[in-house]
């Protein structure tokens, strides 16, 4: 897919930082060329009996394959229905839209018109980059791409519709083992028309959909291919209930840049691409990150010390990492009358040597327990789901994993992720609209500073000005001392909203690695102009992660939530009581570091 949202919908994370829902637009397939690749699913008819359905199915095939074998500019012009909406939040239609991809080096563009402004976007994997371009601002905006996401990028181009539609459908087949339920073929205007149904009926439809998110919303498309290249001309797809034509071409225009697009020649240029020193910064803090701490389980407690409920606000973030499964959940710790969160979600009362229990004993208590908030992958197959009912035992907010967003999800929610600031935490993935630069000042001599601006657009179409100060520590792996985020008000100067985070003592493990044993979160929201008579609101909580490294849990942990406390009620665990939980081999006592390591105060490390 070149083109994935990924929401986020929890008020705070074990990073310490303020977690407004926000999305991150990702470089990946857009929805049109997508249904360009279901075309490769090798198209048989539930009735095999039937030879003349049979022969349709083989000739839909062949148009597969010939579509397969092509290479170069592939462009798609892209017709809305009359009256078509979008869901809330996913912004307007388009009057007319154009896709170009280059099949072979994963050149991709997009060109967007609307009524009142035109926006285009081209991405480039040969070079890392990316341009956004809005006729409203005038500007066009260049920022960076991974290594990773460009390579992507080429290889799903090289592997995408229309050039390799027969080895895409292969995967979908091998992946859903579901083939379409009806394929009619009629003769067209000297072209072939394959009109493709692919479930009987809307009840099969929504379910293939909750188990598979990945191929999103299609119910159906008619594709006209000419007869004697059997390439795709015109595309006609269907999402529950709602139609959009493309037109197909090929060859030339080959698109060298944004001015072939349509861009004036003088639109301003604001190029946000970093430099050498600061993209070796990003890629060392990924790679931190996607390592985390290795083999291990870990849990990461908040202990609000100020204005908050200590009971309420108390939670307890579990960790579970190994090579191909790792397990993430929250809960709620603690006696919690609030309406938000009934106490039947709780785990008791908080255990003995809070907020540093010991670990072994205390996973007993979340085995059987729903977690408010989950995402795992059990090797083969993943997870994420929030809001879990007690009454109806469900969560209405549930979906399996895209096999893509593995590594994404692992990067911004997992334990590296959550230790390491990286390109997915700070948003600046295939984004055009952040500048991140390296920082020094006399009082951080010894330390590397690293700043990340944002312009944020917003629904009212203004942009929120953004700004992110990480203090890292070579010394200590880059792990980070001090950090502070920022949201400014409209004027871009008066601050709104500010989260500090300050990393109070470190640990190593045996094999040398540091990570932060605790950190404080002072989140600061201050009063908008209009309520110049109020107070600043503040919320101080305390961080502490409990690590066992090595540990690792069985495999009746990575069974999908949704499913295992939908069967039968469970009990949220008993109440734990003081002096009840036992220290795991290899995890630490309570107050100290996990075996083999040495625990030291912040700025006191030898």
């Amino acid at each position: 897919m070149r083109s994935m949202t990924v929401c986020h919908h929890t008020r705070s994370d074990p990073h310490g930082r303020d977690r407004r829902r926000t999305r991150l637009r990702l470089p990946s397939m857009p929805l049109v060329l997508l249904m360009f690749a279901l075309l490769s699913m090798p198209a048989y008819s539930r009735d095999q009996k039937d030879n003349m359905h049979a022969t349709v199915a083989e000739q839909l095939q062949q148009v597969a394959e010939a579509n397969s074998r092509y290479q170069g500019w592939v462009h798609i012009q892209v017709r809305f229905q009359q009256g078509m909406s979008l869901p809330a939040g996913a912004g307007s239609v388009p009057t007319q839209a154009w896709e170009h991809t280059n099949t072979r080096d994963g050149t991709w563009a997009k060109v967007l018109e609307f009524d009142r402004r035109r926006e285009v976007t081209l991405y480039l994997p040969a070079s890392k980059a990316v341009a956004r371009y809005n006729s409203k601002s005038g500007e066009i905006r260049w920022g960076d791409l991974t290594a990773d996401i460009a390579k992507a990028m080429a290889e799903t181009a090289a592997t995408s519709p229309p050039a390799t539609t027969a080895s895409s459908l292969a995967s979908f087949k091998k992946a859903t083992g579901r083939d379409p339920a009806e394929i009619r073929r009629t003769d067209e205007n000297r072209m072939e028309r394959y009109d493709v149904t692919f479930f009987k009926d809307e009840q099969e439809a929504r379910k293939f959909r909750k188990d598979h998110p990945q191929f999103g919303p299609l119910t159906g498309f008619t594709l006209w291919a000419d007869r004697k290249t059997k390439l795709i001309q015109k595309l006609r797809l269907t999402q529950q209930g709602v139609s959009m034509i493309g037109i197909v071409s090929y060859g030339k225009p080959e698109i060298q840049g944004m001015y072939d697009l349509g861009v004036p020649r003088d639109a301003k240029v604001v190029d946000n691409r970093a430099g050498k020193d600061v993209a070796a910064l990003l890629d060392r803090l990924d790679a931190r990150a996607a390592k985390g701490l290795g083999k291990c389980v870990a849990i990461v407690t908040t202990n609000p010390t100020q204005n908050a409920s200590a009971t309420c606000d108390s939670k307890v973030y579990l960790f579970a990492e190994g090579e191909d499964r790792w397990l993430i959940a929250e809960y709620f710790v603690g006696k919690c009358v609030k309406a938000s969160a009934p106490e039947s979600r709780t785990l008791g009362v908080l255990p003995a040597g809070w907020p540093r229990p010991r670990l072994e004993g205390y996973l007993a208590q979340f085995k059987d327990a729903p977690p408010l908030r989950y995402l795992l992958r059990n090797g083969k197959r993943g997870w994420l789901g929030w809001g879990y009912n007690q009454k109806s035992r469900s969560y209405p907010n549930a979906r399996a994993l895209d096999p893509k967003e593995w590594p994404i999800m692992r990067a911004i929610e997992g334990l590296g992720g959550t230790i390491w600031p990286n390109r997915w935490r700070l948003n600046l993935i295939g984004s055009s609209s952040a500048r991140a630069s390296l920082i020094s000042d006399a009082k951080h001599a010894k330390l590397t500073g690293l700043r990340v601006q944002h312009l944020m657009p917003r629904e009212n179409g203004r942009k929120e000005r953004q700004e992110h100060v990480i203090w890292l520590d070579p010394a200590r792996d880059d792990l980070p001392v001090e950090s502070a985020w920022r949201v400014f008000d409209n004027d871009g100067k008066t601050v709104r909203l500010e989260v500090r985070r300050q990393y109070l003592e470190y640990a190593r493990l045996a094999n040398g690695q540091w990570y932060p044993l605790r950190w404080k979160y002072t989140r600061t929201q201050f009063p908008t102009r209009k309520q110049a008579s109020t107070q600043p609101a503040t919320r101080v909580t305390e961080y502490n992660l409990v690590v066992a490294p090595g540990m690792e849990l069985g495999q009746e942990w990575f069974v999908n939530p949704a499913e295992k406390f939908a069967a039968e009620p469970h009990p949220t665990g008993p109440a734990v009581r003081p002096g009840s939980l036992q220290a795991p081999q290899g995890a630490s006592p309570q107050g100290a570091s996990p075996q083999g390591a040495s625990t030291q105060p912040a700025g006191k490390a030898k």
